[in-house]
């Protein structure tokens, strides 16, 4: 796997700091990327008035929890 991007270690990191962040706060082409890779994971809504995008739960798969400690390594 290619190394991450400035911009997707930093979301990467970002989103390690909660359990879930919403698509709105870290929506972009850094987030897609991460995406892509199978780091990072885009939620189903959490009720039926969350139908904005936005409000999708994005949170790190576990292949982001690996991909996190070795860069900490």
């Amino acid at each position: 796997m290619p190394d991450l991007t400035k911009a997707e270690r930093f979301v990467l990191e970002w989103l390690a700091k909660e359990d879930v962040s919403s698509y709105g706060e870290c929506r972009g082409v850094a987030l897609e990327g991460l995406i892509e890779r199978g780091l990072a994971r885009v939620g189903a809504p959490v009720s039926i008035h969350a139908r904005d995008q936005d409000y999708l739960p994005v949170s790190l798969t576990d292949a982001g929890w690996a991909e996190l400690k070795k860069g900490a390594a």
